[in-house]
């Protein structure tokens, strides 16, 4: 994303929500403007003092009247920070849940680089930033127009001394800001040695046991010293710069007021010069130097939002500005009743096609090259190949996942454009090699959301059924944070049962039965094999052989054989060799 993605962001969150964002903008002139007044009023009231015939009443008027606007400018306060709460709340929400809704589409988590740490701080901090940059911008007219209008004011009443009091307090506010942009570059490095040190524990946590067969505890512990340690200088150097500007800031008007005296000095002796003026530039200058940083913060953090945009653009390399800003509602309406939400546009599968797919992973000569594949509803396909061979990117590749380089998709013979988003629920359904499981029930795990009606059936076809009932709380066992109180068969067959549950025309499954007894595993097949239902499974298992409509042999991410179980041990020798293999495995 480049500089002018800055200018569309703004631009699209200005117009999501515009009745909000200029009714901030209307709050917040009125606030900025109101010490204008109050500021003429406190002239009058102090040289109304100068002034022996003025009466007591009307000096006293004056003061209600100060004492009003106060009074009216902290109503002001609150309505502008009521509306502003608001303008933060879907300027903030509406990007997350783009960033959110584009990480999930994105084809592949190859496509999503960096630690969960890394990930966690662009939705959290790089949002806030480019959000908290639309809160700056409503700033902005009142603050123009409050500086034009208070320095044409005070130079009215002495144009010599405002020039002098306020031309080198710009100088020095736009000089603060420029440092910011130094000072968000050293909150931007500390943000990211903490995501590093968060993701490394998370690392550790997740990995204790390969830690400690490993005997690695003291090189990890060095690891994260060494992580700490850097996050600690980048602290350091954060907090130093950033009290270094707060001291120069807070001193910012002490050296504005001593100006003043300094140049007002000889017009308060002659008399050219009255307290009422004086008390206006005193009055009206902390007001100013605050607006004039205000808009010099505001151009400050244009560049580092752009720097945010970037850095969510390399999250998501795929994703154009117009995804990422478009105005999509923040709270969908629920579907009434609890069944799955069918979003897939394709048509009840008939047929499949692959036409001369080839898939490269990124600066790797592994993949799959010139794959041709017909599936027709209602057979088991069943890929196999040794370690390596491609089986695994074939199903992703033909559950959109993986996009592919080159090559034709058809489904029912209608070209395949956009796999991601078509190839979903209730199309295609998934078991992966390696499930993900979430720190919840066993049927929290399954449903994901739908109704429970059809549990135990999915149960059953998983061979889960027997498990479930030795639970302690039957399917609302807690099963722990990646199914850790789950063995690796129960894990398996948990995941399956979520497929099963999509009730989806084509089940993608891989190597499901690699942690599974025999028994468990020809009944598992065999509740398989009488689906009404298109299987292509990725597996090295006798039973999915016997169990196969057709078997598609790959060899170095290409097909070499194809056909029924016995005519290729008949004549494939890649087929006699897995088949030889399988037999050693079951053995030993």
């Amino acid at each position: 994303m480049n500089q002018g993605s800055t200018v569309n962001l703004l631009r699209s969150l200005i117009s999501f929500k515009p009745g909000i964002y200029f009714l901030n903008v209307f709050f917040w002139s009125l606030f900025i403007f109101s010490p204008l007044a109050t500021g003429l009023i406190t002239k009058k009231i102090f040289d109304s003092f100068e002034n022996p015939n003025v009466p007591f009443n009307y000096i006293g008027g004056l003061i209600a009247l100060f004492l009003g606007f106060v009074l009216a400018r902290s109503f002001v306060y609150f309505l502008a920070s009521i509306s502003h709460i608001y303008l933060e709340y879907y300027s903030t929400g509406l990007l997350r849940r783009n960033l959110f809704v584009q990480t999930l589409r994105s084809v592949s988590r190859l496509n999503v680089p960096g630690s969960i740490g890394e990930i966690l701080n662009h939705f959290r901090d790089d949002v806030s930033i480019c959000a908290r940059l639309v809160g700056n911008s409503m700033l902005i007219p009142g603050c123009i127009l409050f500086s034009l209008i208070s320095f044409a004011t005070l130079y009215n009443i002495d144009s010599f001394v405002a020039v002098w009091v306020f031309t080198p307090l710009v100088i020095i506010t736009f000089c603060l800001n420029i440092l910011k942009v130094k000072l968000q570059e050293y909150r931007s490095q500390n943000r990211q040695a903490t995501s590093e040190v968060s993701g490394f524990i998370g690392e550790i946590f997740n990995s204790i046991q390969t830690i400690q067969l490993c005997s690695a505890e003291e090189r990890v512990a060095e690891k994260l010293e060494n992580l700490s340690n850097n996050r600690r200088k980048k602290i350091i150097k954060d907090v130093l710069f950033s009290k270094l500007i707060e001291t120069f800031f807070s001193n910012i008007n002490l050296i504005g007021t001593g100006v003043l005296i300094i140049f007002a000095a000889e017009g308060l002796k002659n008399g050219s010069f009255s307290i009422g003026d004086f008390v206006i530039f005193t009055y009206l200058l902390p007001f100013i130097t605050e607006v004039i940083d205000t808009i010099g913060l505001f151009l400050a953090r244009a560049k580092i939002t752009s720097v945010s945009l970037q850095r969510i653009s390399n999250l998501l390399p795929h994703t154009s500005s117009k995804d990422l800003f478009s105005h999509d509602p923040l709270s969908p309406e629920k579907p009434q009743d609890n069944s799955l939400s069918f979003s897939s546009s394709l048509e009840p599968l008939d047929t499949l096609s692959l036409k001369n797919i080839s898939y490269s992973y990124p600066n790797s000569v592994n993949g799959i090259s010139d794959i041709n594949l017909n599936i027709k509803s209602g057979q088991t396909i069943v890929i196999t190949g040794r370690t390596g061979s491609g089986k695994t990117t074939l199903l992703k590749v033909l559950i959109g996942t993986l996009k592919f380089n080159q090559g034709f998709y058809y489904w029912n013979d209608s070209s395949i454009r956009n796999q991601i988003h078509e190839l979903c629920s209730p199309r295609v359904a998934y078991s992966p090699q390696t499930p993900s499981l979430f720190n919840g029930t066993l049927n929290e795990n399954i449903l994901l959301g739908i109704g429970d009606q059809y549990l135990d059936h999915f149960l059953e076809l998983a061979v889960l059924n027997e498990d479930v009932a030795k639970m302690p709380d039957h399917s609302n066992t807690v099963i722990g944070s990646k199914g850790v109180k789950l063995s690796g068969g129960q894990i398996q067959r948990t995941s399956l049962a979520r497929m099963f549950a999509r009730n989806a025309d084509l089940l993608v499954v891989d190597d499901v039965s690699s942690a599974l007894d025999s028994h468990t595993e020809k009944e598992l097949w065999k509740n398989i094999s009488e689906l009404d239902k298109t299987v292509v499974a990725a597996s090295q298992s006798r039973e999915a052989y016997r169990k196969a409509d057709k078997i598609i042999v790959l060899k170095e991410g290409r097909i070499i054989a194809e056909g029924k179980l016995e005519e290729l041990l008949s004549h494939s020798e890649e087929m006699q060799f897995l088949w030889g293999q399988s037999i050693k495995t079951i053995r030993t």
